[in-house]
């Protein structure tokens, strides 16, 4: 089940000033990027566990688990927030923090192995033959 963990990290937690990491606009998100359901989790138990949360990071807000097989993408959110809200809603679209691609690298990782759980079952279907090189040569 091919997940994608994507967090909003903040410098600092809700000190005047703070921002949440920047979203990349300019490259905005894959051109075929999936529709995915979207689903808000506020304060839900898992968030630690959702976020990876470690003691050592810095405080995380938020954060984005898309699952591209279900074509679901979940919210989880330490505490209601609308900036933080629609900043993870961003990720859901296929926006990437500014200087990363995560996101993007994870839905093209995901299309080469569905083309390729593709090709295994053409190739396993009775009557279906490979066809090496030109077709004409042996």
């Amino acid at each position: 089940m091919p997940l994608v963990r994507h967090g909003a990290l903040f410098a600092c937690a809700l000190v005047a000033g703070c921002a949440v990491t920047a979203i990349d606009h300019e490259s905005g998100p894959p051109e075929d990027w999936p529709a995915l359901a979207v689903t808000v989790h506020e304060r839900a138990p898992e968030f630690d566990t959702a976020c990876k949360v470690s003691s050592h990071a810095m405080p995380v807000l938020g954060c984005t688990v898309a699952n591209f097989e279900r074509r679901t993408c979940n919210i989880y959110l330490r505490f209601s927030a609308d900036a933080v809200l629609d900043h993870e809603r961003l990720h859901c679209l296929g926006y990437d923090h500014a200087g990363e691609a995560g996101l993007r690298t994870a839905w093209a990782r995901y299309k080469e192995r569905e083309q390729l759980r593709t090709a295994t079952r053409l190739t396993a279907l009775p009557g279906v033959q490979t066809i090496k090189g030109n077709g004409i040569d042996p």
